[in-house]
């Protein structure tokens, strides 16, 4: 059954993908003789306003999905393979292809926030496990969050300086402020991430300690018990 729904969703995914592409070509003899450039500059110019076919299909995979995962629960219909699926399919229709396109396009705001996170966060992170596992020279990691901070800072003011409404802007300012703590609290903060390690480290084998001692106690429990009987 997994295999039938990746292939359905493969399929779903692939002729809307097909179909908008032929509904936003303008001269079909070029698109077919010049099928990369052309592939390139759809997908550059993507967008809700321009495509919302595709925009309803992503939601369209991410409702079915979820709707189907959550039908498998149902115990009226969790076995019935084929019913289970032409449920997950009408609702996902009527939550998705019948919405109105504001709402699809103020839904992708989360979905936005959450892409723009990963984009400033990963930068960090990487240069965190770098400078953690990697470099232990002090002056070194020092230097480099300094840099990385006075980078993510100029980066701040130039994109503000362009676009005062931007978001990006904060985004090099709050990741700054993080670099920049770093490069001044980056020992303090590896000796309180290790002190966090050693304490859940000793409060796991307290608990498993525990658990030997409890499990012993009934083990003699029941011997006795057995005894008297």
């Amino acid at each position: 059954m997994n295999k039938k729904i990746g292939l359905f969703l493969a399929t779903l995914f692939i002729s809307v993908l097909l179909v908008s592409f032929v509904s936003a070509a303008v001269d079909f003899g070029s698109m077919f003789k010049s099928a990369g450039t052309s592939t390139v500059n759809y997908l550059s110019n993507l967008s809700p306003e321009s495509n919302p076919l595709f925009l309803k299909s992503l939601f369209f995979i991410i409702v079915f999905l979820f709707v189907h995962v959550t039908l498998g629960y149902i115990p009226m219909i969790k076995d019935k393979g084929f019913m289970k699926l032409l449920v997950a399919v009408i609702v996902t229709i009527l939550a998705v292809m019948f919405a109105p396109q504001v709402l699809l396009t103020n839904m992708l705001n989360p979905y936005i926030a959450m892409g723009a996170t990963f984009i400033a966060i990963v930068p960090f992170a990487l240069l965190f496990v770098f400078t953690g596992k990697v470099l232990r020279n002090t002056f070194l990691r020092s230097t480099i969050w300094f840099f990385f901070a006075v980078v993510l800072l100029a980066l701040s003011i130039v994109t503000t300086l362009k676009d005062p409404t931007s978001y990006i802007s904060w985004m090099y300012g709050f990741v700054s402020v993080f670099a920049a703590a770093m490069c001044l609290y980056g020992d303090w903060i590896d000796r309180k991430i290790w002190e966090g390690k050693i304490a859940e480290f000793e409060e796991s084998a307290r608990r498993r300690h525990e658990e030997t001692r409890a499990g012993e106690r009934i083990r003699r429990e029941k011997a006795h018990a057995e005894l008297m009987d």
